[in-house]
């Protein structure tokens, strides 16, 4: 699936709409995997902003992160933020006290 989000570079305050992928499920049946995922991807597009563009396999340890789920349109967005910016992302079709729980329980762990 793709989905939309709009980041922001805290330095410099620009501002870029990008569209990002999940091989994963589709958000009703989202895992904690899924999840992971989805933040993992979310903070690489922050990462390239700051970057310009460039692609560098970074690890994505999930400290220091500022994070809210809302109700948007149709479903949820999730919004994160970090010291060197923010993105938002969504609507994803998932409750919001689901996704919530799911994104509290990643929050505790790291990927690699």
């Amino acid at each position: 699936m793709t989905y939309e989000a709009e980041v922001v570079v805290r330095l410099t305050g620009a501002y870029e709409r990008v569209t990002l992928e999940h091989g994963g499920n589709a958000p009703p049946a989202w895992t904690e995997d899924d999840v992971r995922g989805v933040l993992q991807t979310m903070l690489m597009a922050v990462d390239r902003a700051v970057n310009d563009g460039e692609n560098a396999a970074r690890t994505v340890t999930f400290r220091g992160i500022s994070w809210i789920v809302s109700p948007f349109d149709a479903g949820v967005a999730i919004a994160l933020e970090i010291p060197s910016g923010s993105v938002i992302a969504g609507p994803f079709d998932i409750a919001e006290a689901r996704l919530s729980a799911l994104i509290s329980k990643v929050m505790q762990g790291r990927v690699n």
